[in-house]
C-alpha cells in the first residue's frame, strides 16, 4: 500500500479499535478520564460515527458542574479550565449530529463558564495544564461556539482578546513556550507552538505570526520525520499544525515534511494496532486517538487544495 492507502486503512480501523475499548471511555467506571473521552469523541466525530454514542455524550453532560465547568475526571469535584474547554469543543461539534436539546444546553452553560473564566489579559489559566494549553483549547472551543452563534457577540469579543494575547506570546524565533507548565517539563520549541498556532491560523489567516510559527515547526523536525526525539504526541501536534497551516494558507512547501511525519507515525505503530508515547512503548488509547486524529487531518489535506476559514468551520469538525 502507498502512504495514503495505509493512512486510510488505519483511519477506517480507528472506530473498531475505539469501540473494542469502550470500557475505557463510556463512563461505566466511577472515575473516567475526560481527557480520554474527549480524544475519543474527536476521532468518532470526524469519522461520522459519533451519532451512535449519544449515551456517552449525555453522560458527559451529567458530569458537568453547577458552575458549567468540568473536572479532569468524571467524579472530580473541582473545575479544570482545559478539560472544560475540551468538553465544550467536542459537544459543540458532536451536537451537529445529535441536535439534542440537553447537549445544546450543556454547551451553552460550558461556553458561559469559559467566558467568565477569561483573564483580563485575554488568557485562561489551568493549575495543572498551565496558561498556554488552557488558552489554546479555550480559544478552539469559543471559535467553534461563535461560528454556531452561541452567545455570538460575547464569544467574538473573547476570541479577539484571546488571539491578541496568544499572538503577543510568540517568541522572536516564532515559537510559543510555557516554562510554568507543571505536569511535565516542556521547553520544546514545538510543544506549545503546535497547540496555539492553529488557532491563530484559523482566526487570522495570512499573517507574519502564522508564517513564523510554521517555519519554526519545519526547522525542528528530525531527519526521520519525528519531532522532539521520537515523541509521538509532539509529532502528532506539530504535524497537524503544519497540515492546517498549509490548507488555510495554501502553502505546499511543507508537503514533504508532512509526508515524512505521517510515514514515521505509521512505522511507530505497535503490533496491537495502537501507539504509545514512544515507538515500542506500551500502547494507550489516548495516544492512539491522537494519531488517528492526525491521519484524519492528513486525509483532509490531500482531499482539499484550499479551504477558507469559514469553510473549515462549516464543513469539518476539528482543527
Amino acid at each position: 500500500m502507498n502512504l495514503l492507502e495505509s493512512v486510510q486503512h488505519v483511519a477506517h480501523d480507528s472506530v473498531r479499535q475505539i469501540t473494542q475499548r469502550k470500557k475505557e471511555w463510556n463512563f461505566s467506571k466511577k472515575k473516567t478520564s475526560l481527557d480520554v473521552v474527549n480524544h475519543v469523541f474527536r476521532v468518532l466525530t470526524q469519522e461520522d460515527a459519533i451519532q451512535e454514542h449519544l449515551d456517552a455524550a449525555q453522560a458527559m453532560t451529567r458530569c458537568q458542574h453547577e458552575s458549567g465547568g468540568w473536572g479532569e475526571f468524571s467524579n472530580d469535584p473541582e473545575d479544570k479550565i482545559r478539560e472544560a474547554a475540551f468538553c465544550v469543543r467536542n459537544l459543540v461539534r458532536a451536537n451537529r449530529r445529535f441536535r439534542n436539546p440537553d447537549v445544546a444546553e450543556s454547551v451553552r452553560r460550558g461556553v458561559r463558564y469559559l467566558l467568565q473564566k477569561q483573564m483580563p489579559d485575554g488568557s485562561w489559566f489551568d493549575p495543572l495544564w498551565g496558561q498556554s494549553d488552557a488558552t489554546s483549547i479555550s480559544l478552539g472551543a469559543l471559535i467553534f461556539a461563535r461560528h454556531e452563534r452561541i452567545f455570538e457577540s460575547e464569544t467574538h469579543s473573547a476570541v479577539e482578546r484571546g488571539i491578541q494575547f496568544a499572538a503577543g506570546m510568540q517568541s522572536e524565533d516564532g515559537g510559543w513556550y510555557d516554562p510554568r507548565f507543571k505536569q511535565e517539563v516542556r521547553l520544546s520549541p514545538v510543544a506549545w507552538t503546535a497547540h496555539i498556532l492553529p488557532k491563530v491560523v484559523v482566526y487570522r489567516g495570512e499573517s507574519e505570526t502564522s508564517r513564523k510559527g510554521l517555519r519554526l515547526l519545519a526547522q525542528n523536525i528530525g531527519e526521520n520525520g519525528a519531532w522532539d526525539k521520537d515523541d509521538v504526541d509532539h509529532t502528532c501536534d506539530a504535524g497537524r499544525a503544519l497540515i492546517l497551516g498549509c490548507i488555510v494558507l495554501q502553502e505546499r512547501a511543507y508537503s514533504p515534511l508532512i509526508e515524512q511525519a505521517i510515514a514515521w507515525l505509521l512505522q511507530a505503530r505497535n503490533s496491537d494496532g495502537l501507539w504509545g508515547p514512544k515507538p515500542g512503548a506500551r500502547s494507550n488509547l489516548l495516544m492512539s486517538c491522537d494519531v488517528f486524529d492526525t491521519f484524519q487531518k492528513y486525509r483532509l489535506y490531500l482531499r482539499e487544495q484550499r479551504l477558507t476559514r469559514e469553510q473549515l468551520l462549516d464543513r469539518y469538525d476539528d482543527f
